[in-house]
Formats: C-alpha cells, structure tokens, sequence
C-alpha cells in the first residue's frame, strides 16, 4: 500500500499477457528444484527451531493457503508537515495492534498474516543507523501477538521505500535519489544495510515461521514496471537484504526471505524471463519467496471505479487473471519457489466520484463476491500464496477516498459489516475448495 491511508492509482502497464503465451513452451524447460540444505530436519519444530525444509516444503506442509494484511498501523506515518517523517502506530485512525486482532484473524480462517512496518523516524545517524530500541520492541511485541494467534507471520520495510506519486520526499529508500549520484545510492545502500542487519539480529531466534520481506513497491513515482537502470538497484538492494540477513547467522542462517521486482508489479515476471529481474545468489539454497502485487483490473480492484466484473478493461477478464498467476507458477512455482501475492484486492464498491451511483452497490458487492471467488481460487490451483490488504476502520461507501479494502473493526476485532464478513467467507472458501498443483493431502 501506498500514500497516506489509502491505496493509489497504479499504472496497468499494458502488453504483458501475450509474453506468457509465447515464452510458456522456455518457461516449461526449467526443473523444480527442491533440494535444499540445512538443520536436521524436524517434523514439529518448536517456535524458535528451523526445521530444514525448503521454502516450498514449508509452505505446503504447513498448508500455508491464505493471509492478511495489518495494513495502516505499524507502517502509518506522519507524512504531512515539514519533515523528518515519522511512522506512528495510531496516526491514520487505527488503534494500537492487539492481541485480539490477530485472534480474530485465525479465528475467521486466514492463516498467514503480513505486518508491514515503515522505521522511517526511528533511525539514526550515520554510520550506525540504530534502530530505536522502543519501535524495535513494539514490532517484537506486535510480531509475537501473531505467532501467539498461531498465524505465519511476514515483516517488511514499508513506506521507507520512496513511493509516492507526487514526490520523491517521503521515503529514504529512493530509487530516483540512487540513481542521480553514486554517493547517495552508495548512502542509501548503507543505511538499507544496517537497518536489516538489526532486524534480523533482534529476531535470529525467532523460529521459521517468521519471514523479512526487503522492502516494498520501490518505484520512482511512475508505478510503471521498469527499466533495467530501476531494476538495477532493485536488484542489488535485493542482495544486500538477504547477505545482511544471512551474516547474522543463527536462524537467519536458514530463515525465508521474501523477495520483489521493481514496484513489486504482477510483469515482474516477464523481467525475470527476459533476465531483467534476478533473483539475489543466497548461500543457503531454496529459502527465497517471490512477492508482486495484484490489483486488476485497476478501476474495478483498486480504484473502485466500475463495480462491473468481468470487464472489457486491461485485466479485466478471467482469462488474463489466470494468464499472470500462471506465469508465475511456470516461472518460479514449478522450479521449488514459492510465490506470495503480498497485496490483492478487490476493493468494495463506493466513492465519491462522477460515475458512482448507490443503486449500483448490491450488484458491485455480488460483482466483488465472484471476483474473489475466481481470483483466490486460481491463486491456488497455481501454488500462489494470495494476501489480502486489509486497512481497518469501517467500510463507507460515501467516502472520499478511492478504493476502500476495509474487512475488520479494529476496535471489536470483528469484521466491520455483515458485507465484509462475506467477503472473508467467500476468499477462506475459495483457497479451500481449490486444488493447488501438487494435489490435496
């Protein structure tokens, strides 16, 4: 998610769905590769053992099928004002992160829940960078909240990245900055480095049900899919993630990383095709999760513009939805990767915009209901690991903003609406009653 308490328009990018017909037959050629190395292997491990699986063996033994974002909390920030910016739990309307929340998140089914965190004013100076001690701790405690509901848990750097389309001032880690002097990409790299080195080294003991995401939708403020220049440094930061990791050594020795192309757009896989994207070199081998983003077609799960679905829109159609996920399955699930939609909508229905009509909304919300149904389903038949973005508060359908992908009340820790509460029903029984490629056990 992107901006201050709402997700933002992004770029569709169009031409992509022809590559995956015509590079199926090379995508085809490549093995799974499931080998891997590690501790002993331990069939039930407790929560601070690794049990030497792989990322791919971990998630289908642990039926890892469906999840949730905590969005707007931990990686709320006070963006407005002069700077320095600075992340703050409670400053987009949320309250504190509780205990109850993520108890009622297993309770309704997902199974894996994804806490983004932004660390933005709670870094210092060069050239430690030290982390605070006090947002080191809440993260801790927030993280363990989770693993206490018994859910899977990811962490990331979130609005840290420079991602605003109005500007480039908000984040510290900036593509646009990296590229104009090899100073400051050279700065940025260091402090990107030293603020994961502290992360992994607080949570080494943690066990293997904890994931690092590097960071997320890191683009120059086009929320386009990349050139090789962009993808250049994604790919070192990349790097320098999972070696800062790795050096800390204990679980992180063996912990999944989670890793993402530029923007963390859904044609990151055509760039790894086309070898523009590359997957950082690790010393433990099959511990890396690739993560994109899905939110087509954009006016319908995004923007919540058009409440009609299927649609003649770019990624409007079943078809092209099945394409992408296939792809990815083609390109990283059939060689032993394991792939997460870190964020998907849809969105629900409503507005304030010119096309927006309230006697629209029963069909927007059956619309919403088989979109979900299609979409979380076909993620699973292809090995795809959806989660859903979540932002809390309540549902309104007369409220300014764009899309509103409000589920629970934060507050009640329940969902927000009988509506809501269908929608969840309606993504749980869809990963359920699906088939994912290596079959039900």
């Amino acid at each position: 998610m992107t901006q201050i308490c709402r997700k933002t328009s992004k770029s569709s990018g169009r031409g992509g769905i022809s590559l995956f017909a015509a590079l199926a037959t090379i995508l085809g050629v490549f093995l799974m590769a499931a080998c891997g190395t590690g501790p002993a292997r331990r069939q039930h491990p407790m929560d601070g053992e690794m049990s030497g699986r792989t990322a791919l063996e971990f998630f289908r033994e642990e039926r890892l099928t469906v999840g949730v974002n905590l969005g707007n909390t931990l990686d709320a920030f006070r963006g407005w004002g002069p700077p320095p910016y600075v992340a703050i739990e409670t400053v987009w309307g949320n309250p504190p992160a509780s205990q109850e929340m993520f108890h009622a998140i297993r309770a309704h089914g997902f199974n894996v829940v994804r806490i983004p965190v932004t660390w933005m004013g709670h870094i210092g100076e060069a050239p430690d960078h030290l982390v605070s001690e006090e947002r080191m701790e809440r993260v801790v405690e927030v993280v363990e909240y989770a693993r206490s509901a018994g859910l899977m848990v990811i962490i990331n750097m979130h609005h840290d990245g420079a991602t605003s389309s109005r500007t480039q001032e908000h984040g510290w880690l900036s593509i646009s900055r990296s590229l104009a002097s090899e100073e400051e990409r050279e700065r940025i790299t260091t402090k990107f480095q030293r603020v994961w080195e502290q992360i992994a080294e607080r949570f080494r003991d943690h066990g293997e049900w904890l994931m690092f995401q590097g960071f997320n939708e890191l683009h120059v403020g086009d929320w386009g899919t990349g050139n090789s220049l962009q993808y250049g440094i994604v790919n070192q930061w990349n790097q320098v993630f999972v070696d800062a990791v790795r050096s800390t050594g204990g679980n992180n020795s063996y912990r999944f990383l989670v890793v993402s192309g530029y923007n963390t757009s859904y044609r990151t896989v055509e760039a790894y095709v086309i070898g523009m994207f590359r997957l950082p070199s690790d010393p433990t081998p099959d511990r890396l999760v690739v993560n994109f983003h899905f939110y087509q077609p954009n006016d319908f799960a995004l923007m919540s513009l058009n409440h009609v679905w299927p649609n003649m829109g770019y990624g409007g159609t079943r078809e092209f939805i099945d394409g992408i996920f296939g792809g990815f399955r083609q390109a990283f699930v059939d060689r032993g990767i394991p792939v997460i939609i870190g964020e998907i909508g849809p969105a629900g229905y409503g507005r304030r915009h010119s096309g927006f009509n309230e006697a629209n909304m029963p069909t927007a919300h059956q619309n919403r209901l088989d979109y979900i149904a299609h979409v979380y389903a076909s993620a699973r038949r292809n090995g795809l690991v959806p989660i859903a973005w979540e932002n809390g508060g309540r549902f309104d359908p007369f409220s300014a903003s764009e899309g509103n992908f409000s589920l629970f009340d934060r507050f009640y820790s329940e969902p927000n609406s009988p509506e809501s509460a269908e929608v969840i029903q309606t993504m749980i029984r869809a990963v359920n009653t699906a088939t994912p490629p290596w079959g039900r056990r």
